[in-house]
Order: C-alpha cells, then sequence, then structure tokens
C-alpha cells in the first residue's frame, strides 16, 4: 500500500481553500462616461448618473418594468423575493465603456488566477437594475447563460444611496461590499464594481434610502486566441500551491511507486450528458483552475472525470468522460455496464483495503479486468457539478433506473524512481 505525508497534503489543503471566488472595488470613470439615454413605449430620457437629481432618478425608475429572477431557466416575478426595476438592453444605452475602462484585465488577473493571465474573456451587457427605497434581493444564485459563462460583473454608479449593500457567500465564507458607503464622498468620478463566480450565493440588502443603479454583465471565456497583456506577478495562492505540490514531488518517501490525487471541485459549472469534460477543463474557476495551472506547470497529468456511484454494489466507478446512458437498455448491474463498455474503473480511498471481487464478477468470468484503482483525495469529493442519467433496467419486467455522476479533477503522479529520471 502506498504511504503519504498527511502535513504536505494538508499544505496544499490550505492554499486552495484561500482562493477568493470574487473581485470588487472602485474605479474612478472619465466624467462623460455617466450619461445613460433610455426609453420604452412613451417614456424617454436622458441622465448623467454622477450627479443626478432626485426627479431624474424617479423618472429613470418609472420606466423600468418589475425585475424577474431565473428559477429552472425561466424568469419568475415574486417581489416578495426581489423588488427592484429592470431595463432591458433594447431599452437603453450607456456612454460607459467596459473595454476602455481596463477593468477586464483586472477581472482577468485578480478573479482568474489559476488561467494563463493572456486568456480572452467577454462581458456581455445583461440587465440595468435600479433598487429605490424598500427594494431588495434575496440570497440566489445566477442562471448560466451558457456553457461558457463563468460569472457576473455588477457596476454601481454613484447615485446616492443607504442599504443595498451586496452580500456573497461561498465555502462557508462570506463578503460585503457596501457601494453606498464606498462612493460616498469620492472625490472624482468613480463607480463600484463586483466581479464573481456564477455559483457564488449573493444577495442585495434592503435600500433603505436614495437608490442603486446598477449593471450588470455576464462574463464569458472565449475562444482561444490569446491577448496582449503585461504578465503580473503569479499569486500567493499560486506560489503557494506550487511550492507545496513541488515539495510532495520531491519527497521519494511519498507515493513511492506513484499513485493518483484527487480534488473535488469546489465550484459549480453547468453540464449535462453531451459535455465534453476535455473543453470544460478550459472553463475552471478559482481554486479548481489553479490546481490544474499548477499540474501543468509542473508537466503532471491532470483530468476532469466522473465518478458514479452504483448503490447495489456500493462500488464507485471512475470514467474519463460523462456515460451518456440515456436510453439505454441495462439487464447488468451499472458497474458491469460502466466496465464493460466505458472503460470504468472502481475506486477506492487510499489507506483504505481495496474492495473485494464482488461474486458477480467471478462468477462472470471478469476477474481480470477486476483491478480497482487507489486515490487519495487531497480534496473530498463534491456534488457541486453532477450530471443525473436515466436508463431502462430489463429484469422480470421492466423499470426505470437512475444515476448520479460526480466531476472531479484527478492528478495522475509517476513513481519516485520516474520522476528522478525525468
Amino acid at each position: 500500500m502506498a504511504t503519504f505525508d498527511e502535513s504536505k497534503f494538508q499544505a496544499l489543503k490550505n492554499a486552495i481553500s484561500d482562493t477568493q471566488p470574487y473581485c470588487g472595488g472602485i474605479l474612478t470613470v472619465p466624467v462623460d462616461r455617466f450619461t445613460l439615454f433610455y426609453g420604452k413605449d412613451a417614456t424617454l430620457g436622458r441622465i448623467d448618473l454622477s450627479q443626478a437629481s432626485e426627479a431624474q432618478l424617479q423618472h429613470l425608475s418609472q420606466a423600468c418594468d418589475p425585475a424577474t429572477f431565473g428559477v429552472n431557466q425561466q424568469d419568475v416575478l415574486d417581489e416578495s423575493y426581489r423588488k427592484a426595476g429592470k431595463l432591458n438592453v433594447v431599452n437603453f444605452a450607456t456612454k460607459f465603456n467596459l473595454e476602455r475602462s481596463g477593468l477586464m484585465d483586472t477581472i482577468r488577473v485578480e478573479l482568474l488566477q489559476g488561467h494563463n493571465y493572456t486568456k480572452p474573456i467577454n462581458a456581455e451587457l445583461y440587465k440595468l437594475n435600479v433598487y429605490g427605497k424598500g427594494s431588495f434581493f434575496k440570497a440566489h444564485k445566477d442562471t448560466p447563460r451558457g456553457d461558457r459563462m463563468f460569472g457576473s460583473l455588477v457596476i454601481v454608479f454613484p447615485t446616492p444611496h443607504e442599504g443595498g449593500a451586496l452580500t456573497l457567500r461561498h465555502g462557508g465564507k462570506e463578503w460585503s461590499f457596501d457601494s453606498g458607503k464606498e462612493l460616498a464622498g469620492r472625490p472624482q468620478p468613480s463607480v463600484g464594481y463586483v466581479a464573481f463566480y456564477s455559483d457564488v450565493e449573493h444577495e442585495v440588502g434592503l435600500v433603505k434610502s436614495g437608490r442603486r443603479v446598477t449593471l450588470t454583465y455576464n462574463l464569458f471565456f472565449a475562444p482561444e486566441k490569446p491577448i496582449d497583456i503585461i504578465v503580473p506577478t503569479p499569486s500567493l495562492n499560486e506560489l503557494e500551491f506550487k511550492a507545496a505540490f513541488s515539495s510532495l514531488l520531491e519527497d521519494s518517501s511519498v507515493l513511492p511507486n506513484g499513485g493518483k490525487l484527487g480534488f473535488g471541485l469546489r465550484h459549480e459549472y453547468p453540464v449535462n450528458v453531451q459535455t465534453d469534460l476535455t473543453e470544460l477543463i478550459g472553463c475552471l474557476k478559482g481554486g479548481d483552475a489553479l490546481i490544474y495551472k499548477v499540474c501543468t506547470q509542473l508537466s503532471l497529468d491532470a483530468s476532469l472525470k466522473v465518478v458514479y456511484r452504483d448503490d447495489d454494489s456500493e462500488h464507485d466507478i471512475m470514467i474519463d468522460g460523462i456515460a451518456n446512458l440515456e436510453g439505454a437498455y441495462m439487464n447488468n448491474r451499472l458497474s458491469f455496464e460502466l466496465q464493460e463498455h466505458f472503460n470504468g474503473r472502481v475506486v477506492y480511498s487510499l489507506g483504505h483495503p481495496a474492495p473485494p471481487t464482488p461474486e458477480w464478477v467471478v462468477d462472470g468470468g471478469k476477474t481480470s479486468g477486476w483491478k480497482p484503482i487507489e486515490v487519495y483525495w487531497v480534496t473530498p469529493m463534491t456534488t457541486f457539478t453532477s450530471v443525473r442519467e436515466e436508463f431502462i433496467i430489463y429484469g422480470n419486467e421492466a423499470s426505470l433506473g437512475h444515476c448520479y455522476g460526480d466531476i472531479c479533477l484527478v492528478v495522475d503522479v509517476e513513481p519516485a524512481d520516474d520522476q528522478a529520471s525525468n
């Protein structure tokens, strides 16, 4: 059985858990970039959001529709959950220029720490919202608007308001950005901004007075076409994680015969039975992306896998991609089908006994293919990103079965002797 140094794995865990899922702050903007043109039906207007009067903000509010929110891919109106006004992009035009502001470079560097700093991203203007007195938006997560969407950006204009702080939560931690306080009394025209991953829970607190006016952008990974940017110094998280990983690899007493290290994903990603995991790996976020980036730097083979749970045999089966069992007809156990047709392997945790060969494997003469593999889970498996599949089971009579596959990142570590020679 392979041995390992738990303290060095703990250093890896600590480096990952400190990755922050958002970035935010204050951005100085040229004074001529605060003009907003809006109109819907017979309500037309122009407003300078750096020095808007109460009457002008009232007119803007009246031009808005009640804001909806997404539930199960549908827009829902419920003012007990969200009370605010909205304008769709066809009903307004802003002179605020996101690309020229330099903010996209900031987001690329501060939020996408685990990616190449030249990785291109796109921002799609989505909505304008007005939160007046008594407005709020309870805790929620944003609905992904496509497979390559990874987050949202909120721009807050300097219209006077009290309350309406944006609170973010992820991984048991909480952060808050109070735009009303941050923007008050600024000597230069400025906007507040917060960019965060799509799976970060967030809420807008009750606005006590004034009006909180925001633009929301959806953030997408763009097709790979590196851009010119001054490459910054790697983040402290990246340096710490790489140092801990390098130390582990250099110690020949740790995994002397090589092995597999598993990392449960810390973020949610939109997946279905058609998702290609080789493409999904380019859309990783936060600590997930950082792990993959460092593994690449250390010439380690890292890839996304799917672990299916067979409740009948109580085995976990790992395969290289989503099985896509929809419409399949089975007359065998799920674990047998995944091993026979998808090159699946039974997995168990390093340091625990290997699962015994089940009777159905022996009876079927499949013992030569029964080769369980052990994985040391640096971070535990999670169910944040999983796929649910249904299939037809044939027995005395047909029935509908289902299974869940959880996606994780697995790293292959070579034997110590091979590492030394390489």
